[in-house]
Protein backbone atom coordinates (compact mmCIF):
# COMPACT_ATOMS: atom_id res chain seq x y z
CA UNK A 1 0.00 0.00 0.00
CA UNK A 2 1.41 3.77 -1.24
CA UNK A 3 0.18 6.53 0.17
CA UNK A 4 0.45 9.81 -1.45
CA UNK A 5 1.84 12.93 0.44
CA UNK A 6 0.05 16.65 0.35
CA UNK A 7 2.13 19.00 -1.03
CA UNK A 8 1.27 21.47 2.44
CA UNK A 9 3.72 24.59 2.32
CA UNK A 10 3.61 25.50 5.96
CA UNK A 11 5.93 22.42 7.00
CA UNK A 12 9.21 24.14 4.96
CA UNK A 13 12.67 23.45 7.17
CA UNK A 14 13.43 27.23 6.34
CA UNK A 15 10.65 29.34 7.19
CA UNK A 16 9.84 33.12 6.12
CA UNK A 17 8.39 34.96 8.66
CA UNK A 18 8.03 39.04 8.44
CA UNK A 19 9.01 41.61 10.63
CA UNK A 20 5.48 41.88 12.41
CA UNK A 21 6.43 38.52 13.72
CA UNK A 22 9.73 38.03 14.11
CA UNK A 23 9.29 39.50 18.35
CA UNK A 24 7.04 36.24 18.44
CA UNK A 25 8.69 33.76 16.23
CA UNK A 26 11.02 31.43 18.01
CA UNK A 27 14.44 32.02 17.29
CA UNK A 28 15.17 28.93 15.48
CA UNK A 29 13.09 29.81 12.42
CA UNK A 30 15.78 32.73 11.96
CA UNK A 31 18.73 31.63 9.17
CA UNK A 32 21.31 33.90 7.89
CA UNK A 33 22.67 33.51 4.73
CA UNK A 34 22.96 29.61 3.98
CA UNK A 35 22.58 28.52 6.84
CA UNK A 36 19.64 26.95 8.28
CA UNK A 37 17.73 25.35 11.43
CA UNK A 38 15.99 22.11 10.67
CA UNK A 39 12.68 21.58 12.16
CA UNK A 40 10.04 19.02 12.88
CA UNK A 41 7.01 18.94 12.29
CA UNK A 42 6.67 21.49 9.72
CA UNK A 43 4.35 23.85 12.02
CA UNK A 44 5.93 23.83 15.11
CA UNK A 45 6.33 27.46 14.70
CA UNK A 46 2.76 28.04 14.22
CA UNK A 47 2.17 25.85 17.42
CA UNK A 48 4.42 28.22 19.21
CA UNK A 49 3.04 31.55 18.34
CA UNK A 50 -0.57 30.08 19.10
CA UNK A 51 1.05 28.95 22.78
CA UNK A 52 4.57 30.41 23.61
CA UNK A 53 5.06 27.84 26.56
CA UNK A 54 4.95 24.63 23.92
CA UNK A 55 7.94 22.78 24.56
CA UNK A 56 10.38 21.85 22.24
CA UNK A 57 13.95 21.13 22.19
CA UNK A 58 16.96 22.32 20.33
CA UNK A 59 20.02 21.00 19.35
CA UNK A 60 22.97 23.08 18.88
CA UNK A 61 26.35 22.43 17.58
CA UNK A 62 30.00 23.54 17.10
CA UNK A 63 31.10 22.55 13.19
CA UNK A 64 31.18 25.51 11.47
CA UNK A 65 31.72 23.46 8.00
CA UNK A 66 27.81 22.55 8.08
CA UNK A 67 25.20 24.27 6.75
CA UNK A 68 22.50 23.28 9.27
CA UNK A 69 23.30 25.32 12.46
CA UNK A 70 20.64 23.70 14.71
CA UNK A 71 17.66 21.04 15.38
CA UNK A 72 14.36 22.02 16.84
CA UNK A 73 12.41 18.75 17.54
CA UNK A 74 8.94 18.30 19.83
CA UNK A 75 9.71 16.47 23.15
CA UNK A 76 10.71 13.16 22.55
CA UNK A 77 8.59 10.65 23.21
CA UNK A 78 11.45 8.92 25.79
CA UNK A 79 13.69 11.07 27.87
CA UNK A 80 16.51 9.49 29.77
CA UNK A 81 18.89 10.84 32.20
CA UNK A 82 21.61 8.63 34.03
CA UNK A 83 23.08 10.05 36.69
CA UNK A 84 25.97 7.90 38.68
CA UNK A 85 28.50 7.42 41.47
CA UNK A 86 30.94 4.96 42.05
CA UNK A 87 31.89 3.74 45.43
CA UNK A 88 34.21 0.81 46.51
CA UNK A 89 34.39 -1.38 49.27
CA UNK A 90 37.67 -0.86 51.39
CA UNK A 91 38.80 -3.62 53.96
CA UNK A 92 39.76 -1.52 57.45
CA UNK A 93 39.90 -4.75 59.64
CA UNK A 94 43.41 -4.33 59.99
CA UNK A 95 43.59 -0.83 60.51
CA UNK A 96 40.65 -0.91 63.20
CA UNK A 97 42.54 -3.76 64.85
CA UNK A 98 45.84 -2.36 65.35
CA UNK A 99 43.73 1.50 66.52
CA UNK A 100 42.27 -1.28 68.83
CA UNK A 101 45.13 -2.87 70.30
CA UNK A 102 46.93 0.46 70.45
CA UNK A 103 44.51 1.92 72.87
CA UNK A 104 44.93 -1.15 75.38
CA UNK A 105 41.69 -3.25 74.30
CA UNK A 106 41.05 -6.71 75.38
CA UNK A 107 41.49 -9.38 72.75
CA UNK A 108 40.21 -12.74 72.44
CA UNK A 109 42.05 -15.76 71.53
CA UNK A 110 39.93 -15.64 68.25
CA UNK A 111 40.84 -12.27 67.42
CA UNK A 112 44.84 -13.05 68.59
CA UNK A 113 44.46 -15.95 66.15
CA UNK A 114 42.69 -14.23 63.30
CA UNK A 115 45.40 -10.89 63.61
CA UNK A 116 48.17 -12.98 63.28
CA UNK A 117 47.44 -14.69 60.20
CA UNK A 118 46.06 -12.10 58.60
CA UNK A 119 50.09 -10.55 59.34
CA UNK A 120 51.80 -12.86 58.58
CA UNK A 121 50.06 -14.09 55.13
CA UNK A 122 52.65 -12.13 52.77
CA UNK A 123 54.89 -14.76 53.59
CA UNK A 124 54.91 -17.69 51.07
CA UNK A 125 52.71 -20.71 51.30
CA UNK A 126 51.08 -19.43 54.45
CA UNK A 127 47.79 -17.78 52.96
CA UNK A 128 47.00 -21.61 52.35
CA UNK A 129 47.64 -22.84 55.87
CA UNK A 130 45.90 -19.73 57.14
CA UNK A 131 42.96 -20.55 55.64
CA UNK A 132 43.13 -23.85 57.12
CA UNK A 133 43.66 -23.08 60.32
CA UNK A 134 40.51 -20.27 60.21
CA UNK A 135 38.70 -23.46 59.12
CA UNK A 136 39.39 -26.09 61.55
CA UNK A 137 38.85 -23.07 64.27
CA UNK A 138 35.64 -22.00 62.73
CA UNK A 139 36.23 -18.82 62.78
CA UNK A 140 36.37 -16.05 60.65
CA UNK A 141 37.75 -12.43 59.99
CA UNK A 142 35.43 -9.27 59.59
CA UNK A 143 36.13 -7.34 57.07
CA UNK A 144 34.40 -4.19 58.53
CA UNK A 145 34.35 -2.78 55.04
CA UNK A 146 33.35 0.84 54.43
CA UNK A 147 32.65 2.33 50.87
CA UNK A 148 34.60 4.71 49.78
CA UNK A 149 34.09 7.09 46.87
CA UNK A 150 35.58 6.76 43.42
CA UNK A 151 33.93 9.98 41.37
CA UNK A 152 30.74 10.26 39.55
CA UNK A 153 29.72 9.11 36.41
CA UNK A 154 29.75 10.62 33.10
CA UNK A 155 26.26 11.57 32.40
CA UNK A 156 24.05 10.50 29.60
CA UNK A 157 21.21 11.46 28.06
CA UNK A 158 18.48 9.14 26.03
CA UNK A 159 16.20 10.78 23.60
CA UNK A 160 13.59 8.80 21.62
CA UNK A 161 11.73 10.34 18.96
CA UNK A 162 9.00 9.03 16.43
CA UNK A 163 8.44 10.85 12.96
CA UNK A 164 5.64 10.60 10.56
CA UNK A 165 5.93 12.79 8.01
CA UNK A 166 2.34 14.45 6.49
CA UNK A 167 3.99 16.21 3.06
CA UNK A 168 6.65 15.80 1.09
CA UNK A 169 8.24 18.56 3.15
CA UNK A 170 8.07 16.75 5.95
CA UNK A 171 9.62 13.76 4.48
CA UNK A 172 12.85 16.22 3.32
CA UNK A 173 12.92 17.50 6.83
CA UNK A 174 12.82 13.90 8.78
CA UNK A 175 15.49 12.55 6.21
CA UNK A 176 17.75 16.12 6.27
CA UNK A 177 17.54 15.54 10.63
CA UNK A 178 18.95 12.25 10.37
CA UNK A 179 21.56 12.90 8.02
CA UNK A 180 22.58 15.81 9.93
CA UNK A 181 22.69 13.94 13.35
CA UNK A 182 25.00 10.79 11.33
CA UNK A 183 27.06 13.40 9.52
CA UNK A 184 28.42 15.50 13.06
CA UNK A 185 28.76 12.07 14.88
CA UNK A 186 31.54 11.04 12.49
CA UNK A 187 35.51 12.32 12.97
CA UNK A 188 36.98 14.25 9.96
CA UNK A 189 40.38 13.47 9.32
CA UNK A 190 42.77 16.34 9.40
CA UNK A 191 44.73 15.68 6.05
CA UNK A 192 44.59 13.25 3.11
CA UNK A 193 46.82 10.76 4.54
CA UNK A 194 43.56 10.13 7.20
CA UNK A 195 46.36 9.29 10.09
CA UNK A 196 45.29 11.94 12.51
CA UNK A 197 41.14 13.00 12.89
CA UNK A 198 39.52 15.72 14.36
CA UNK A 199 37.08 15.40 17.39
CA UNK A 200 33.54 14.99 15.98
CA UNK A 201 31.23 17.74 16.78
CA UNK A 202 29.99 18.72 20.44
CA UNK A 203 26.48 19.51 20.83
CA UNK A 204 24.41 22.04 22.95
CA UNK A 205 20.69 20.29 24.49
CA UNK A 206 17.84 23.08 25.32
CA UNK A 207 14.69 22.26 26.28
CA UNK A 208 12.43 25.25 26.36
CA UNK A 209 8.93 26.60 27.15
CA UNK A 210 8.58 28.98 24.15
CA UNK A 211 11.96 30.61 24.30
CA UNK A 212 12.81 30.63 28.16
CA UNK A 213 14.53 27.03 29.50
CA UNK A 214 12.36 24.73 30.99
CA UNK A 215 12.81 24.10 34.64
CA UNK A 216 10.85 20.88 34.07
CA UNK A 217 13.31 19.08 31.57
CA UNK A 218 16.95 18.67 32.65
CA UNK A 219 20.08 20.74 32.51
CA UNK A 220 22.62 19.23 30.34
CA UNK A 221 25.84 20.12 29.76
CA UNK A 222 27.80 20.23 26.02
CA UNK A 223 28.22 16.57 24.77
CA UNK A 224 29.04 14.40 22.14
CA UNK A 225 26.75 12.19 20.19
CA UNK A 226 27.76 8.58 21.41
CA UNK A 227 25.15 6.33 19.52
CA UNK A 228 22.69 7.01 16.84
CA UNK A 229 19.87 4.43 16.29
CA UNK A 230 17.64 4.44 13.46
CA UNK A 231 14.52 2.40 12.89
CA UNK A 232 13.74 3.35 9.44
CA UNK A 233 10.43 1.04 9.11
CA UNK A 234 9.24 2.05 13.10
CA UNK A 235 5.48 1.60 11.53
CA UNK A 236 4.74 -0.92 9.20
CA UNK A 237 1.73 -1.82 7.31
CA UNK A 238 2.73 0.57 3.97
CA UNK A 239 4.98 2.94 2.32
CA UNK A 240 4.23 6.74 1.52
CA UNK A 241 4.66 8.76 -1.60
CA UNK A 242 7.27 11.20 -1.40
CA UNK A 243 7.55 11.84 -4.85
CA UNK A 244 6.61 10.33 -8.65
CA UNK A 245 10.05 8.51 -8.13
CA UNK A 246 10.50 7.66 -4.29
CA UNK A 247 8.26 6.62 -1.17
CA UNK A 248 10.02 5.99 2.75
CA UNK A 249 7.86 4.37 5.59
CA UNK A 250 5.02 5.60 7.30
CA UNK A 251 7.30 6.49 10.16
CA UNK A 252 10.94 6.58 10.65
CA UNK A 253 12.72 6.51 14.70
CA UNK A 254 15.47 7.47 16.07
CA UNK A 255 16.86 7.22 19.31
CA UNK A 256 20.15 9.39 20.43
CA UNK A 257 22.68 9.07 23.09
CA UNK A 258 24.69 11.94 24.15
CA UNK A 259 27.75 11.77 27.01
CA UNK A 260 28.38 15.15 28.42
CA UNK A 261 32.32 16.14 27.78
CA UNK A 262 33.24 16.31 31.37
CA UNK A 263 32.78 14.79 35.19
CA UNK A 264 30.64 17.66 36.54
CA UNK A 265 30.52 18.68 40.25
CA UNK A 266 27.50 19.60 42.63
CA UNK A 267 29.02 22.96 42.06
CA UNK A 268 28.50 22.95 38.22
CA UNK A 269 24.99 21.62 38.62
CA UNK A 270 24.15 23.85 41.43
CA UNK A 271 26.73 26.52 42.51
CA UNK A 272 28.22 27.26 45.76
CA UNK A 273 25.40 27.47 47.86
CA UNK A 274 22.29 25.24 48.96
CA UNK A 275 20.14 25.91 45.79
CA UNK A 276 18.09 22.83 44.61
CA UNK A 277 17.73 24.64 40.71
CA UNK A 278 20.12 23.64 38.16
CA UNK A 279 22.30 27.12 36.46
CA UNK A 280 21.72 26.96 32.98
CA UNK A 281 24.81 26.41 30.85
CA UNK A 282 25.46 29.73 29.48
CA UNK A 283 29.46 28.85 29.14
CA UNK A 284 30.96 29.38 25.14
CA UNK A 285 31.13 26.31 23.59
CA UNK A 286 34.28 24.65 22.34
CA UNK A 287 35.51 25.18 18.64
CA UNK A 288 35.35 21.93 16.82
CA UNK A 289 38.89 22.65 14.94
CA UNK A 290 41.87 22.02 16.92
CA UNK A 291 44.14 24.35 18.56
CA UNK A 292 47.28 25.44 15.80
CA UNK A 293 49.24 27.04 18.91
CA UNK A 294 48.37 24.57 21.19
CA UNK A 295 49.55 21.93 18.56
CA UNK A 296 53.20 23.91 17.86
CA UNK A 297 53.93 23.91 21.67
CA UNK A 298 53.29 20.30 22.01
CA UNK A 299 55.37 19.56 18.75
CA UNK A 300 57.65 21.74 20.44
CA UNK A 301 57.95 20.27 23.79
CA UNK A 302 57.60 16.36 22.15
CA UNK A 303 60.73 17.62 20.27
CA UNK A 304 62.74 19.09 23.33
CA UNK A 305 62.22 15.48 25.04
CA UNK A 306 63.29 13.34 22.14
CA UNK A 307 66.34 15.47 21.83
CA UNK A 308 67.17 15.14 25.69
CA UNK A 309 66.39 10.93 25.66
CA UNK A 310 68.97 10.80 22.61
CA UNK A 311 71.52 12.59 24.79
CA UNK A 312 70.86 10.26 27.43
CA UNK A 313 71.00 7.55 25.27
CA UNK A 314 74.46 8.19 23.44
CA UNK A 315 77.05 5.91 24.96
CA UNK A 316 80.97 5.88 23.78
CA UNK A 317 81.64 2.96 21.43
CA UNK A 318 83.36 0.38 24.27
CA UNK A 319 85.58 -1.42 20.97
CA UNK A 320 85.99 0.05 17.17
CA UNK A 321 88.15 -2.69 16.13
CA UNK A 322 86.69 -6.20 15.66
CA UNK A 323 89.32 -9.16 16.88
CA UNK A 324 90.60 -11.65 15.24
CA UNK A 325 87.81 -14.71 14.84
CA UNK A 326 90.61 -16.47 16.37
CA UNK A 327 91.25 -14.37 19.69
CA UNK A 328 89.26 -15.01 22.55
CA UNK A 329 89.33 -12.00 24.94
CA UNK A 330 89.17 -13.55 28.75
CA UNK A 331 89.42 -9.93 30.43
CA UNK A 332 86.73 -10.90 33.19
CA UNK A 333 85.83 -13.45 35.17
CA UNK A 334 82.67 -14.72 37.40
CA UNK A 335 83.39 -16.09 40.53
CA UNK A 336 87.19 -16.67 39.00
CA UNK A 337 86.09 -18.12 36.11
CA UNK A 338 87.49 -16.36 32.80
CA UNK A 339 84.87 -15.79 30.27
CA UNK A 340 85.01 -13.81 26.77
CA UNK A 341 84.23 -10.10 27.02
CA UNK A 342 83.68 -10.23 22.94
CA UNK A 343 82.62 -12.19 20.76
CA UNK A 344 84.27 -12.80 17.40
CA UNK A 345 82.70 -9.99 15.61
CA UNK A 346 83.62 -7.79 18.53
CA UNK A 347 80.75 -7.34 20.28
CA UNK A 348 80.44 -7.18 23.82
CA UNK A 349 78.70 -9.79 25.55
CA UNK A 350 77.71 -8.18 28.80
CA UNK A 351 76.93 -4.43 28.98
CA UNK A 352 75.61 -2.67 31.68
CA UNK A 353 75.67 0.60 33.69
CA UNK A 354 78.76 1.22 35.40
CA UNK A 355 80.59 -2.40 33.95
CA UNK A 356 84.04 -1.86 33.69
CA UNK A 357 85.09 -4.99 32.84
CA UNK A 358 86.60 -6.21 35.97
CA UNK A 359 85.89 -8.83 38.57
CA UNK A 360 82.30 -9.63 39.21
Amino acid sequence: MVAETTSENNSSTEAVVTAEEKERTPKFVNSNNNEIALVFPGHLPTLLKEDISHPHVIFHHNNLDSVVRSICLPIPTGLQLNDGASYEGLDTADFKGAEFLKQGGDVSAQDALVLGIRTAQNFPGLDKIGDQLLSKARVASNPMTEMTFQGNSMRVLALNFSMTPRNRKEAESIRDIINTFRRLMYAEPTGDSGYTVKYPAMFRIEFLSGENPSEFFPVFYDCYLTALQTNYGAQTGGFIQVNENDSMYQQISINLEFAEGKMLTRRDLYGKGGSITPIPNDQAMKDENPDEAAITTSLGELNRIKRENNKTEEKPTERTVAPSPNQVYFEQTIFGIPIPKYDMYGNPLMEGEGYDGGMI
